[in-house]
């Protein structure tokens, strides 16, 4: 992420997330991991059941939008959550979270066919100026620009209650 404004929004509505997911029984069960991504990527939060996350980690702007690292880091951590939860019997979901055009437009499309091959369904969460044409590639799930939601930790919660049907 690389606009401050948006990025604050963001993290407010990552919190909003995860207090109307604790309030609802279907999303109190769900477990969330959070990676951030600019020039680089990483776990700022490791997959967590959200009745112990106290408090949602903030994210930070960079210079860089790179999906690649994104979807390399997500590919990899997805692939160890997932073996540690073999019981469970749904398909994994991503909320992916972008400002603008990725930085690495060639190199991305690779690392986003490994990531898919593990069959998340993936909503796309358009921030601020972020191309939609982009995010549709991604979005397996449907894409949303966020300005058009209107409490979107609610909204996002609507989504795990149907992903979890």
């Amino acid at each position: 992420m690389s606009v401050t404004s948006d990025l604050e929004q963001l993290n407010e509505d990552l919190g909003e997330f995860r207090r109307a997911l604790l309030a609802d029984p279907t999303g109190a069960a769900s477990r969330l991991s959070v990676i951030a991504f600019s020039g680089t990527a990483e776990v700022l939060l490791p997959l967590s059941p959200v009745v112990e996350i106290a408090e949602m980690p903030l994210l930070r702007p960079g210079s860089a939008t790179n999906f690649g690292p994104a979807f390399t880091l997500l590919r990899e951590t997805m692939a160890r959550d997932l073996d540690g939860l073999a019981a469970v019997e749904r398909r994994p979901a991503v909320l992916f979270l972008s400002d603008g055009q990725p930085s690495d437009p060639a190199s991305w499309p690779p690392t986003y066919a490994d990531l898919a091959a593990l069959g998340p369904v993936v909503v796309a969460l358009a921030v601020g100026e972020a191309e939609l044409s982009t995010l549709r590639r991604i979005g397996t799930g449907g894409v949303v620009r966020r300005r058009a939601l209107v409490g979107p930790g609610t909204a996002l919660v609507s989504w795990v209650r149907e992903l979890t049907r």
